[in-house]
């Protein structure tokens, strides 16, 4: 059996691949976002092509933080703490915005990335406070 401080350690480890893992789909997502406001202004197929080419790397990124955010509530769990850190995110429409490419295409789309950076803050907010939570408890 491990003792607490191993396993609040290993719970703080969990949480900052976690926060990594957001920190890297807020990136992208970020990226996505300047290549949306492109596209909305008449950037055309290739700035459509560039957008989601970005929105499939933060896709891979969230989807990694998916499983580091499942990581970290067995680490929790362990710890005898609970946080409901998900991400829920809507699959991008690539076939409308690739062929339909019209403002209102571009308009949903660009809802839609933003939609997902606010999940992303979301849940880097509540894992972070997570962690500080389990420094303070590593210190008493």
């Amino acid at each position: 059996m491990k003792d607490k401080n191993t396993e609040i350690r290993e719970a703080i480890d969990a949480g900052n691949r976690a926060l990594k893992a957001l920190e890297e789909a807020a990136r992208h997502l970020q990226a996505a976002r300047g290549l949306g406001l492109w596209d909305m202004l008449g950037g055309g197929f290739l700035s459509s092509l560039l957008k989601h080419s970005k929105m499939d790397d933060a896709q891979r990124a969230m989807d990694r933080a998916e499983q580091e955010l499942r990581a970290f509530g067995r680490e929790l769990a362990d710890v005898q703490m609970y946080a409901d850190i998900q991400l829920r995110f809507d699959s991008f429409t690539r076939f409308f915005d690739t062929f339909c490419d019209n403002f209102f295409v571009d308009w949903m789309v660009q809802s839609q990335i933003l939609q997902a950076q606010d999940r992303v803050e979301e849940a880097r907010q509540r894992v972070w406070e997570a962690v500080q939570q389990l420094q303070f408890l590593q210190g008493a």
